[in-house]
Formats: structure tokens, C-alpha cells, sequence
């Protein structure tokens, strides 16, 4: 009974299939689609949704301008320093990184406890929290927290378009607790207990996860295959978002959508340019023509470095520099960089890693190049699958 009980049905509802059926959102809402052109224009709701309660949760105390995910934060950090739209901001950005890289990290989830778990470790770095990747269920619950967010954000929405003017700002001081455990369990059952108590149904505003939700492809799939998987995904987040601008309902929107009618407005927002850019800034293809530096995880691993180390560490190269020191995620550690040496130095501990310099152009395993992403957006082209550029 309880959570538990509540938690199996949510999976059910999230990965078994079946349309979710969500409170109506809001309709005719014009969304800032340039915000964060990294995320997915859902979450970008969800954070607009937010700034309108800025102060009212806190406003900034621990940063200057914008929340910024930059290191695992620990429950006493939160407690002490951050104020609750801090810690609010934080979890849906790193629940928006969630949705883009879920599948990825089950691949790398082992099973093991933190210190040894590659798909605990990504989690950390690129979505600021970790999880107990050791326990039954961790993979059912990566690939359902982020639809649990998107579902509780609409059910607030629906509530607030019925008259309940308080519903938004009760949805985030109910469904977010800065004070709790912020592992990923913990802000999850969080959620699950907000739409427990919100139990409520409706006309489905979004679409059905998994059409906005991208499918585990393997290894070795050709560079088409995959920006193919994005490219479907990408139509049915415009799909949305052009839905909500216009009022209509998610499924009327996707009939409507390439209609005589319709299809030149809907390709202003979908397009050849503007599914590019969305690839670049959520890191689908590295520049070819920049060198990327390495760091060994054990004897046979290399591991790239996070974009922000990696311009560092490069710029420090190109300017001759011997030496530099960075923090890193996800503990936001000290690192000594001796590029004469090529190694990488704890500060605390000194445990010293080696580090290499893959030269421009070299092919990265995992990582497709802005070539191979122009190749297929032209082939999606010339296929008619996506729009050109609109005049």
C-alpha cells in the first residue's frame, strides 16, 4: 500500500504504453522558445512557470543570476545556503537533463554503489543529484521521473485555469522540499505524493511520453539512425509547443500540423535551422574542427571532459600555460592540470590521473561530428521529413 503501491501505478501509467491522461493545461500560452535552447520546451514552461514566484520562494541567495547546475549539492548545502526557488530551479533543470539523457544513463547504471557506478556518476555531474543505482527499480525510475514532473506541472496548470490562483505556487512548495533527502529517489517520491494528493483527470494536454522520449538505439547505429530518433522527438516537442500557442489539443495540433493550411506556419518553428541548433546545444555533435582533451578512468577507459573543462583546458594549451586549476563536478573538487606532464591532481587527496589531447577531427566514440548532423538534416530534407529554412 502507500507509495510504494502509488509508485507502481505511476510507472504503469508512464512506461506501459497507454496514453496518460493530465489535468488540461493552460491554453494560448506563448512560449519563450529561445530560453534554453538545451531543453526541452516542456521544462521551459515549467521554469516561466516558476519566475513568477520568484520572490515569493526565496528569490536568489546563492547565485548571482541564474540557477546553474555546476556540482552534486548535498542536503546541508541546500539547508543553509540555497533559498527553496533555488532548489526548485535546480531539480526541473536537472530533471530536463534527465529527459535527454535517461537512456543513457541505464546503459551505464551497473548496479553498483556511487563510487563505482558510471550511469550514478553521469547522473551527478549532468543533473546535480545521484541515486541509489544499487537498489531494485533505479532504471524504472530514471525513465519516469521526468513524465512525473511534466504530469504534476499540469495538473497545477489545470487547476489554476479552473479558478485556483494559488494552484501554481502551492504545486511548487507541495511537490519540492529543500529540507529532504535530494537524491533522486527523494525528489521523486516528493512528486509522486503531490499527484497522489492532486489525484485528478482529464483531456491530455501533452503528448503520450514515450513520443517525446527518445528510444534506446544500440551502439553501433548509424549516424542517420540516431539523429533520425532525435528528429522525432524534435517535430513532437514543436508539435506541442505550437499546440499550446495556438489553444488546440496536442493530438488536434498533430493532425493539423502538416495540413495545407498549417504547414508553413508550423515550419517556422520546425525546421532545418532550428532542429540544428537544438542538436548543437544539447551537445548531439561535437565541432570537428576542436581539439577535445581526455582524463583515464582505470587502465583501459578514457573519459572526456565536460564542455566547460574541455575550453579550459584547451585555451590554457593554446596559450602555452603549463599549468591551471579547475573545479570539477560532481563534487565540485579541485583539480591541478599539468599540461607539460599531461596529468590530472586531486588538490585533497593527489591522486594523480593521466589526461590526453585528441587532435581536431579525431573521431570520438559516442559522439557524432557537426558534419555527420548536416549530412542527415539534408537528407531529412531532400526526404521531405523536415521542413528548409522557412523564406
Amino acid at each position: 500500500g502507500g507509495l510504494r503501491d502509488w509508485l507502481k501505478g505511476r510507472l504503469k501509467v508512464c512506461m506501459g504504453g497507454r496514453s496518460q491522461r493530465m489535468a488540461a493545461a493552460g491554453r494560448g500560452i506563448l512560449l519563450d522558445t529561445q530560453a534554453d535552447s538545451s531543453l526541452p520546451l516542456f521544462f521551459t514552461e515549467v521554469l516561466s512557470a516558476l519566475d513568477g514566484h520568484k520572490q515569493k520562494l526565496g528569490g536568489l541567495r546563492h547565485f548571482h543570476d541564474v540557477p546553474r547546475i555546476n556540482h552534486k549539492v548535498k542536503r546541508e548545502e541546500f539547508q543553509e545556503s540555497f533559498s527553496d526557488y533555488e532548489y526548485i530551479y535546480l531539480t526541473i533543470l536537472g530533471f530536463a537533463r534527465l529527459h535527454l539523457l535517461a537512456e543513457e544513463i541505464v546503459r551505464r547504471n551497473n548496479g553498483a554503489v556511487y563510487t563505482q557506478n558510471p550511469g550514478t556518476q553521469l547522473l551527478e555531474v549532468q543533473c546535480g543529484m545521484t541515486m541509489h543505482g544499487e537498489r531494485e527499480g533505479a532504471n524504472a525510475m530514471l525513465r519516469m521521473a521526468s513524465g512525473s514532473l511534466l504530469e504534476a506541472y499540469l495538473v497545477a496548470r489545470g487547476c489554476q485555469e479552473r479558478g485556483d490562483r494559488n494552484a501554481m505556487l502551492k504545486f511548487f512548495r507541495d511537490a519540492f522540499d529543500r529540507t529532504a533527502d535530494p537524491c533522486l529517489e527523494g525528489r521523486v517520491g516528493r512528486i509522486l505524493q503531490y499527484l497522489e494528493a492532486s489525484a485528478t483527470s482529464g483531456e491530455s494536454a501533452m503528448p503520450m511520453w514515450e513520443e517525446i522520449s527518445l528510444r534506446p538505439l544500440p551502439a553501433d547505429s548509424a549516424p542517420r539512425v540516431v539523429i533520425g530518433e532525435h528528429l522525432r522527438v524534435f517535430v513532437n516537442e514543436c508539435t506541442w509547443c505550437w499546440a499550446r500557442q495556438r489553444g488546440l489539443p496536442y493530438e488536434t495540433a498533430k493532425a493539423q500540423r502538416s495540413s495545407r493550411e498549417h504547414e508553413r506556419e508550423f515550419a517556422r518553428l520546425c525546421n532545418a535551422k532550428t532542429f540544428e541548433s537544438a542538436m548543437l546545444a544539447r551537445g548531439l555533435a561535437m565541432d570537428s574542427a576542436r581539439s577535445m582533451w581526455q582524463v583515464a578512468v582505470d587502465a583501459r577507459t578514457w573519459s572526456l571532459y565536460e564542455e566547460d573543462a574541455n575550453r579550459q583546458i584547451e585555451e590554457a594549451h593554446q596559450k602555452g600555460t603549463r599549468k591551471i586549476t579547475l573545479r570539477l563536478p560532481p563534487k565540485n573538487w579541485e583539480y591541478e592540470f599539468d599540461l607539460s606532464r599531461l596529468v590530472q591532481r586531486n588538490a585533497k587527496s593527489g591522486t594523480e590521473r593521466p589526461i590526453r589531447r585528441l587532435p581536431a577531427s579525431t573521431k570520438v566514440p559516442g559522439k557524432l561530428t557537426q558534419e555527420e548532423l548536416r549530412e542527415a538534416i539534408d537528407y531529412f530534407v531532400e526526404m521531405q521529413t523536415l521542413p528548409a529554412v522557412p523564406d
